[in-house]
């Protein structure tokens, strides 16, 4: 840079000279020869006109006054004029090289934003390798939930096992005790051989995580120090800037002295030269006027004497000589007159006279349109003067963005390093901050006196305390629904509650744990919801702060000492509002494989982390972990403003519909409020489970048996192990909660299972009509009470939306 700078110096002492022997404004004679404006070469031609016309004037024998009517103006004032006026024009011309360097800062500039603009692409760039690090992470979390789903369903299975041996007899035990021995070998072989294939693969990704890491981290390196490199250099372009326009300011300034005596010398010296050629004319004139005059006189006279000769012949001799001695004395008098009167000489020097007059008024116009035309030059030149001016005024209001740009650039880096100052000591975390120092959240409750619950009349004294909590509005729900809600707490830790606006879908979880003693917080599902961060919130790496999400807030919530021993519900009002597959889509996976399982919020954290966030040494990473007492509730309402929910969402979850119409309850309220823990929950689970082992079976049985051929081959509809789990989940608790296991089949074939065909309008109201004849069939032959209420309202609303009944 400093270089091209002295370069550039000399380049502009050098321009004010336009031609070899001009004198420069700074003193001495330039010899570098330049191209000539337009301007320069109008004024050389008046010059040599005006000298023009001294020498024709001078050959002509006409009196010149040098001194022109103000009696000044020597030949050299003219020369010192003229080299002023060529000086100033050099200066014009000077400007033109100041105008480059303005636009040559100019150009500068936008070479500077866009070497920034390619810092932030490279800066983009960096963080979508870091995703893609990220990405593989994940991947590496799949393959270890998947094996950490096939131990479950090992264990599920030993499970069964074990629940099957106190039902036979000796001979069956001992059959069970070979298969299970056998069983246990292939598992246990099947258990070595996944894990050391996980254990390879692990480390055969991990080694490839650290091999991309330290190449991400040696090219991030590289590429901030060349940003620092940048830095610097876009620092001394910066000042290089700054100097050239102190010498483009401190150029104009003398551009516009010089401008102005440029304009005064024009002026005077255009008056002097046009008042000196007036005065010329005037004598001239003069002097013509009178050899005019002279010359008439003359011929008169010389007409009389034609006259008189003529009339001489015409007298007597005395009248003739009177005559001739009166002619002779006109004759003496017009000899006297005549020597008086000019010779032809200077007739003919009055003729030369009046051809010069002629010839001067001539030159005289066009030295006044000469003069005119050199006045328009000279205003182009002020208006070049004037578009300097106006370049110097964009340049300083140009400098004043720019020192405004700076003056934030530095405050924006006192308030970084304030903000990175501050986050050393505070956390990132505000929100979780606070319930750390929440006494309140932070005093945990005594729960050891709170015996596990009878699912019957838990159920019975939930439904009374929902109904009676709020007298202004009583909520009011079937003791099916209750006992169902009940099911679907064993059965999965997603329920989706479904049905018209304002029947109760979101009052139904918040009432639940109000009457339990339970948490809850609710979250209203944004439209516009795309990925984990509209449901988990984002990192300010500006402010060094995490934009905290209500949904994080509950996470962190419901493990805090207050609630960590009761259940917790996050409710997710209008959840499909947006597609939960995208923005819930990492909590479904979670919800596969709830063991260990903990959301990732910042790559690297900084600062004091809160208490209950999971940090990684090893990789630095915070996390939240999704704690085994939360349960996630999504209402849903199904209109024209929300989406439909993936089958796969329904696989997961626990889906109740609520009716239109609510009962009316008259059990008085109870004398006190049925709390329970999670572990006393868990237990009532698995006491209803281990009594009513037989019911899930005839569950599926029913299922497994004709139905499900049918709604294979007319419906295209299957399920798999998950269904099964669930099923034992959820019926024995729906039994041990007073209800039957009709009830229960009825309700998870119209949720589980039919509720998938009421968008697929390729099924035809005849096939589900023969799937009501199917279900009708087979209810009562596997041993199920009551009537498919549920799976008949299913129906008859599919048949509707196709256009009968």
């Amino acid at each position: 840079m400093s270089k091209r700078r002295s370069s550039r110096t000399p380049q502009r002492k050098a321009t004010p000279a336009r031609s070899a022997g001009v004198p420069s404004p700074r003193g001495g004679t330039v010899t570098e020869p330049t191209p000539a404006g337009t301007t320069d070469r109008a004024l050389e031609q008046a010059f040599e006109r005006t000298e023009e016309v001294e020498a024709l004037a001078a050959a002509e024998g006409l009196h010149v006054d040098d001194a022109g009517p103000d009696g000044g103006g020597a030949p050299e004032d003219e020369a010192a004029d003229g080299r002023t006026l060529a000086r100033a024009l050099a200066e014009v011309r000077q400007q033109k090289v100041y105008a480059e360097a303005a636009r040559s800062a100019a150009r500068r500039i936008e070479e500077a934003e866009d070497r920034l603009a390619d810092l932030h692409r490279r800066e983009t760039a960096l963080a979508e390798a870091e995703a893609e690090a990220r990405r593989l992470a994940a991947t590496l979390d799949d393959r270890e939930r998947e094996l950490r789903e096939r131990e479950e369903s090992i264990r599920d299975r030993e499970l069964d096992a074990e629940a099957g041996f106190r039902e036979y007899g000796a001979q069956a035990r001992a059959r069970l005790d070979a298969e299970l021995a056998e069983l246990v070998a292939r598992l246990e072989a099947e258990e070595r051989e996944h894990r050391d294939r996980r254990d390879r693969e692990r480390r055969q990704h991990r080694e490839s995580l650290d091999a991309e890491r330290a190449a991400l981290e040696l090219e991030l390196a590289g590429r901030r120090k060349r940003a620092e490199d940048e830095a610097a250099e876009l620092e001394r372009q910066w000042a290089l800037l700054r100097a050239d326009r102190r010498e483009v300011e401190s150029a104009r300034r003398e551009v516009e002295e010089q401008s102005e005596t440029v304009r005064l010398a024009v002026e005077s010296q255009s008056a002097r030269r046009v008042a000196e050629l007036e005065f010329r004319l005037r004598a001239g004139a003069e002097r013509l006027a009178a050899a005019h005059a002279e010359v008439e006189r003359q011929r008169g006279l010389i007409e009389q004497q034609r006259r008189d000769l003529d009339l001489f012949g015409q007298h007597s001799p005395e009248a003739s000589a009177r005559r001739l001695q009166e002619l002779e004395s006109a004759n003496q008098r017009l000899r006297d007159e005549l020597a008086r009167r000019p010779d032809e000489e200077d007739v003919l020097h009055l003729r030369r006279t009046a051809d010069e007059h002629r010839r001067c008024a001539q030159r005289v116009t066009e030295l006044r349109l000469e003069q005119q035309r050199l006045l328009g030059e000279v205003q182009a030149s002020r208006v070049a003067v004037a578009e300097v001016e106006l370049l110097r005024d964009t340049q300083l209001a140009y400098q004043g963005v720019i020192n405004g740009y700076q003056a934030t650039i530095e405050e924006l880096h006192q308030r970084y390093d304030s903000l990175s100052r501050q986050a050393e000591r505070e956390t990132a975390f505000r929100g979780c901050d606070e319930m750390d120092r929440d006494p309140e959240l932070n005093d945990a409750r005594d729960l050891e006196d709170v015996s596990e619950p009878d699912l019957a009349e838990f159920a019975f004294e939930v439904r009374r305390t929902m109904w009676h909590q709020d007298p202004a509005d009583r909520l009011a729900y079937s003791e099916q629904d209750v006992r169902s809600f009940l099911g679907g707490l064993a059965m999965s830790r997603l329920h989706l509650l479904e049905g018209l606006s304002g029947i109760g879908k979101t009052s139904l979880p918040r009432a639940f744990a109000r009457a339990i003693g339970a948490g809850h917080r609710v979250v209203e599902v944004q439209a516009g919801w795309r990925d984990r961060q509209d449901l988990l919130g984002h990192y300010n790496t500006f402010e060094r702060r995490f934009h905290e999400s209500a949904f994080l807030k509950a996470l962190y919530e419901a493990q805090c000492p207050y609630y960590a021993e009761v259940p917790y519900f996050i409710v997710l009002d209008e959840m499909n509002l947006s597609h939960p597959e995208q923005y819930f889509a990492d909590a479904l996976s979670k919800l596969e494989n709830p063991r260990g399982a903990a959301f990732d919020l910042l790559p690297s954290g900084s600062g004091r982390p809160p208490r209950r966030l999971l940090t990684d040494e090893s990789d630095g990473e915070w996390r939240i972990a999704l704690p085994e007492n939360v349960w996630f509730v999504g209402t849903a309402n199904n209109d024209e403003t929300t989406v439909r929910f993936a089958d796969k969402t329904y696989d997961r979850a626990y889906v109740l519909e609520l009716p239109a119409q609510r009962p009316w309850i008259d059990e008085p309220a109870p004398t006190a409020q049925p709390v329970v823990t999670l572990a006393g929950l868990r237990k009532a689970f698995g006491r209803a489970r281990r009594a009513f082992r037989e019911q899930p079976g005839v569950v599926w049985r029913f299922l497994e048996g004709d139905l499900k051929t049918l709604l294979a081959e007319e419906c295209h509809l299957g399920w798999g192990s998950r269904l099964k789990r669930q099923i034992d989940a959820y019926v024995p608790v729906v039994c041990a909660a007073g209800g039957t296991v009709g009830e229960a089949a009825d309700r998870l074939l119209a949720t589980k299972v039919l509720h998938k065909i009421e968008h697929h309008y390729e099924i035809s109201a005849e096939t589900l009509d023969r799937v009501r004849e199917a279900v009708s069939a087979t209810w009562h032959a596997h041993g199920l009470d009551g009537e498919p209420v549920a799976v008949d309202a299913v129906l008859d609303r599919a048949i509707r939306r196709r256009g009968r009944g």
